[in-house]
């Protein structure tokens, strides 16, 4: 006999906006930090300026993989949520609609 995994669907998809809230929060904090280094231009200029702001650019792009798992990783959650929960889908999609979330 297989083992049985008992998961609170509710607390699970509440885990996965929470996720999708502070990955949508961290693309913004990237975006507002490449607008600071890029706007520090005008008073730092030379060969320093040019070597932050490539290994920093670089460094704030190599975020946007992980932002794009995580995303992937949250969907997964909401789906198995949703196929797994005992209480009515409506439910959720109402919840969703609630937090200003509107499935596609």
């Amino acid at each position: 006999m297989s083992p049985i995994f008992k998961i609170n669907c509710r607390k699970l998809y509440e885990t996965a906006l929470y996720l999708d809230k502070q990955i949508n929060d961290l693309k913004e904090n990237v975006e507002a930090m490449k607008k600071i280094t890029e706007d520090m231009k005008e008073s730092w200029s030379g060969k320093d300026y040019d070597d932050f702001n490539e290994k920093f650019t670089s460094y704030l792009n190599s975020i946007t993989p992980i932002e794009d798992e995580i995303l992937n990783k949250s969907n997964v959650m909401k789906n198995v949520a949703k196929k797994h929960n005992r209480i009515d889908n409506n439910l959720m999609d109402n919840m969703d609609r609630n937090r200003g979330i509107v499935n596609e």
